[in-house]
């Protein structure tokens, strides 16, 4: 009877015995998971921070277009200062309304590698030259009059003559007088009129009276 009653109570205790260790287990793996989640937290949450970090360092630079307009600017502002032109005179006369300025007496105006020298200059600018986003560059002068011992060094050649028109529009200029002579190096040419067109580098010359227009060439030390 009595090992009966002990194994009737091992029987009916057992699956309590079951429960136990199942919950004991079930305990056990919960504590597992969440010390498996607990550590799985700082990884992800470090995630964020990686990223973070990846992308300040690759922050994309700036266009080059944009660097090479900022580098530009310097190098324009230095080409507008270039082309200025800078007259100098004895006196000058500009009426307040015209378009037009003249100055007199041992007269030099220079832009880059072009100057010219007179008795007297006029200089006529476009109508539209007086604003604030245009200075009175080449591109607003309309046309230069030079008269009296007129001299002008441009590109590898000098001008000599009585009077000298300059137009800005067409480049075209036009000496006066029977001294009138273009000289390029040890080449010259001379007439009354001789009219020079600077886009092509083309050259008439025109003699009257007894002045006939005349040339001189350099042969090289070769006969004709």
């Amino acid at each position: 009877m009595l090992f009966i009653a002990v194994s009737l109570l091992l029987l009916f205790n057992a699956p309590c015995a079951l429960a136990v260790n199942k919950k004991t287990v079930t305990s056990k793996d919960a504590a597992r998971k969440k010390i498996h989640t607990t550590a799985a937290k700082p990884a992800t949450s470090k995630d964020p921070v990686q990223k973070k970090a990846h992308i300040t360092p690759d922050k994309p630079a700036p266009p080059k277009e944009a660097e090479n307009m900022i580098s530009d600017k310097p190098a324009a502002a230095r080409d507008a200062g270039e082309k200025k032109i800078h007259i100098t005179a004895d006196k000058m006369v500009a009426e307040g309304n015209s378009n037009n300025a003249e100055f007199i007496g041992n007269v030099k105006v220079t832009q880059e590698k072009t100057a010219i020298t007179a008795d007297r200059i006029k200089i006529f600018y476009n109508k539209d030259s007086g604003s604030k986003e245009k200075s009175k560059t080449e591109d607003s002068i309309k046309e230069i009059i030079a008269t009296g011992n007129v001299k002008i060094h441009f590109d590898d050649k000098i001008a000599e003559s009585a009077k000298a028109v300059y137009t800005a529009e067409t480049k075209i200029l036009v000496l006066t007088g029977s001294a009138s002579r273009i000289i390029s190096g040890n080449n010259s040419v001379s007439g009354t009129k001789i009219t020079f067109f600077r886009n092509d580098g083309r050259i008439n010359v025109e003699g009257g009276g007894n002045n006939r227009v005349e040339a001189f060439f350099d042969s090289d030390g070769k006969s004709l």
